[in-house]
């Protein structure tokens, strides 16, 4: 490199040094007021984590980013670990959920909540509404349901009979790798995961591994932890969870479908943010076995504008033959509005509750 060339280089980079002085200015102002924020959060009771606040900052930002040189692309990820730190200093939040170490709630949980939140890993999806209703967490992060496989059974079985609300929704992208401390497939005889993870890689499976013993585990991320004690076993997860466990990845992308997801519910003990158009609303309720019980719910719903976008039955295991209906509706933003048609809804119920009205996570 020539003189020249050298003196422009240490020229621009002396300005993006001074530059990221003045971020970082900016960003210990920025902690201030958050600090002020959240001691008027704490005495008015306000909820600490407002996603619609912080999806409206980061729209504002990405607009803005459009007429700039900084890639309009990269705003969610960096204002998304900003806004966690702030929320940090305004109060630390934990938040539980399906471990150990980096399953896909983990994953969701950070895209959520960002790098700062204290983070509790759970042995069970159980122990993670354990955590919300004894208080020993702020949040919780289950999955509910895949694009493809359906309803994750053990979380709406809880969501039946937990006295916890739903905070938000967010959606994943679902990647499995096939993960082992052997060098082959040839040599893989069992492979272990959880079985949702079974269920979107068994096409995979029948096509590549059709002798090979499956084991239910429950995490993804515990299928590697006990991968990694065995040998001629493999794991299915993602390939974060792999690589914390020591293993190598066989195959990448083993999915049944590219455009697998899964829905992720965040709980907390008590509504904390106010309704918004686009937000959903989801109620569980049972019926009686008598004739239209359950066309008279849904026409309560119908007959005051509200469109139903998901209604499904779950078995209710303490009672065979017996079933609750989870249903997701549109939001009903007006609070009297809501509960006029709730109380309609419940004189046909034997059992009605609101789960929660939320809006989508970015």
């Amino acid at each position: 490199m020539d003189e020249t060339t050298q003196t422009q280089l240490n020229r621009l980079c002396d300005g993006i040094d001074a530059l990221d002085d003045e971020i970082l200015e900016r960003l210990a102002q920025s902690a201030s007021l958050a600090k002020k924020v959240g001691e008027l959060k704490q005495t008015s009771g306000w909820a600490y984590h407002v996603p619609e606040r912080e999806r409206r900052v980061i729209e504002r930002l990405k607009a803005r980013a459009q007429s700039t040189d900084f890639p309009h692309w990269a705003i969610s990820s960096v204002y998304r670990e900003i806004m966690s730190a702030c929320l940090r200093l305004e109060s630390p939040i934990t938040v539980s959920y399906l471990g150990p170490g980096s399953t896909f709630s983990f994953l969701a949980l950070r895209k959520v909540f960002g790098e700062c939140a204290q983070v509790m890993p759970e042995r069970t999806i159980e122990d993670v509404f354990d955590a919300i209703e004894g208080d020993r967490s702020d949040y919780g992060v289950v999955p509910i349901e895949n694009s493809f496989e359906g309803t994750v059974h053990e979380s709406m079985q809880r969501l039946v009979r937990t006295p916890s609300y739903v905070h938000g929704e967010y959606y994943l992208p679902i990647v499995h790798s096939l993960a082992s401390t052997s060098a082959s497939l040839s040599h893989i005889k069992k492979v272990m995961s959880h079985p949702q993870a079974f269920m979107q890689c068994r096409n995979w499976l029948r096509a590549h591994l059709p002798d090979a013993e499956l084991v239910a585990t429950t995490s993804t991320s515990q299928a590697c932890v006990d991968a990694s004690r065995l040998q001629d076993c493999a794991a299915i997860a993602n390939t974060s969870a792999a690589a914390e466990a020591g293993l190598a990845v066989l195959a990448r992308n083993i999915q049944d479908k590219d455009d697998n997801q899964t829905r992720f519910l965040v709980l907390t003990d008590q509504p904390k943010l106010s309704p918004r158009e686009n937000d959903k609303t989801s109620v569980i309720f049972s019926v009686p076995h008598l004739s239209g019980r359950l066309y008279q719910v849904l026409e309560s719903f119908g007959q005051a504008g509200i469109n139903i976008r998901k209604l499904e039955a779950v078995p209710d295991r303490q009672s065979p033959w017996k079933a609750y209906f989870w249903m997701d509706t549109d939001a009903v933003v007006d609070q009297k509005r809501r509960e006029e048609v709730f109380e309609a809804a419940r004189q046909h119920c034997d059992l009605f509750r609101h789960i929660g009205t939320y809006p989508q996570l970015e």
